[in-house]
């Protein structure tokens, strides 16, 4: 518990040398002051209950833990870290990640098969790289069409001419609950969706693979998730794109609108000079002049 609030303080509980990882001293290094502030706590309320949260505390081994957690499985009918959380007896779910891992692992050494499918976590390192890589495409081709360049302030997101963002997401395959059911293509909110447009990597079955890609708007207040069919896709008028190059172009259109009036004021003579350039380097070539290749895909 926290002595300060009995007026004691107590320093180098850690410590860290230079451009090394911190280390957690043991108690004969600390360095102790007590009654060194005005208290907000009776130091016999204090101990008594201290005494009977370590009174409480029962060390389990994984064994007893999975037993628990077993019974209260059979009990409940699932597993959440909510029901985990609070069932008495019970370690709480941050113990249960530290032990076995993350909930996943802890399902299969269970036996339990949730109804959630979590085939995505596993691939979740490489598309949230593929990501990345997509926004410092875009983040090139946008520059190189005119638009100025500012962090969205969250990650994969970029806010072009200190307006409008563009955040890059992955739009998860997910099977229909029913076997009539369509499946469908989910792209989570995380932490933010600014006002802008939202290009997303568009997996395939299982998300092993890339299917295609997607361009949508939004407008800043969508719910937690945006889920589309294929049917509905085509409905809503959401924009597909088989290659990574088209959906750079695209996204790089929707932002940087050309200016009807540049060709007038120069004139004739420089609007034609303007369009021959033009065709000696089309949007694809200035992209590939940007520093990045076609990228083309394996549908699943």
């Amino acid at each position: 518990m926290i002595l300060s609030y009995i007026g004691n303080l107590i320093f180098n509980r850690k410590s860290q040398k230079l451009r090394q990882t911190a280390v957690k001293n043991p108690p004969e290094q600390w360095t102790r002051s007590e009654g060194c502030i005005e208290p907000i706590i009776d130091r016999e309320v204090f101990f008594s209950v201290r005494k009977i949260i370590e009174e409480r505390r029962v060390d389990l081994s994984e064994e007893e833990m999975l037993s628990r957690l077993r019974k209260a499985l059979l009990r409940e009918g699932r597993l959440t870290p909510t029901i985990i959380d609070r069932t008495p007896g019970l370690p709480c779910s941050a113990t249960c990640q530290t032990h076995f891992g993350n909930f996943r692992n802890l399902y299969r050494l269970l036996g339990y098969t949730p109804k959630r499918n979590y085939e995505f976590l596993d691939a979740r390192p490489v598309w949230s790289e593929f990501r990345s890589k997509l926004v410092e495409q875009a983040t090139a081709a946008i520059k190189a069409a005119g638009g100025r360049i500012s962090s969205g302030g969250w990650s994969d997101c970029v806010r072009v001419d200190g307006m409008a963002c563009l955040s890059v997401r992955a739009a998860r395959w997910t099977a229909g609950q029913k076997p009539t059911h369509a499946p469908y293509c989910s792209i989570e909110r995380e932490a933010c969706l600014p006002h802008g447009w939202i290009a997303a990597i568009r997996l395939a079955e299982h998300n092993k693979t890339v299917l295609d890609y997607v361009l949508l708007p939004t407008d800043g207040k969508m719910k937690r998730t945006i889920r589309f069919s294929e049917k509905s896709r085509a409905r809503r008028g959401i924009a597909r794109f088989k290659t990574v190059n088209g959906l750079i172009q695209a996204a790089a259109r929707r932002f940087i609108k050309p200016d009807p009036t540049s060709h007038i004021a120069q004139g004739p003579q420089a609007a034609k000079s303007a369009t021959i350039q033009d065709q000696k380097h089309p949007p694809a070539a200035l992209i590939q002049q940007a520093g990045f290749a076609t990228l083309r895909w394996r549908s699943g």
